[in-house]
């Protein structure tokens, strides 16, 4: 414990005078510790690379992500505090983060998302298939047997079914896009649910 306080202070210390807010005789003790101490210089340098770095991103768009994501997560929530511990919480979902800087989008557009449930995870991904239909890919993970586990999907009386392999791998081929609930099924028990647009 006593180590972590003292890491903590370091990284304090360094910062203060990578910012430029050490008085005088701190910045002078600090620098002359900098000639002979070779891990704390390699941190001094990465500090300077982390704020060179967070003073050329674009914090607006950081922004907006952020309060995307914290409203699909307060949305989710309500949802499984309404509905109980098999609903689903978002907790990636590639449609709301923008791409880094200098990353081209990719001709055919993808979106991966990533579930949480009471005592498993999911982790889906789309691929457009023409302008209004998609193949799903996607991998439960959680459970521990796979024998009879499915994944349906529905909206209205539209419903899709499909098995899971031993890995938890599952996969529909050509998907309208329309709003639905998804079902994690293992035999006639629900394990848990999510609604999800396409």
């Amino acid at each position: 414990m006593e180590e972590m306080k003292n890491n903590e202070h370091i990284i304090d210390l360094l910062t203060a005078y990578v910012c430029g807010t050490l008085s005088g005789k701190e910045k002078r003790r600090l620098e002359a510790q900098l000639k002979t101490d070779r891990k704390m210089a390699e941190l001094c340098e990465l500090i300077k690379q982390l704020r060179r770095a967070g003073e050329k991103t674009d914090w607006t768009r950081t922004q907006d992500t952020a309060a995307k994501l914290s409203a699909q997560l307060f949305d989710d929530y309500q949802k499984r505090k309404k509905s109980g511990a098999r609903r689903g919480v978002t907790v990636f979902d590639s449609r709301i983060l923008p791409l880094p800087e200098g990353v081209r989008p990719a001709t055919v557009s993808t979106r991966r998302m990533k579930f949480a449930f009471a005592d498993l995870n999911m982790e889906l991904s789309l691929y457009p298939i023409t302008t209004d239909s998609y193949e799903l890919i996607g991998r439960i993970s959680g459970l521990e047997s796979y024998d009879n586990v499915s994944v349906v999907i529905r909206s209205g009386k539209t419903s899709f079914r499909t098995a899971t392999d031993h890995h938890g791998l599952f996969r529909f081929e050509r998907v309208p896009a329309l709003i639905y609930t998804l079902a994690i099924k293992s035999g006639n028990r629900i394990c848990g649910t999510i609604d999800i647009e396409l």
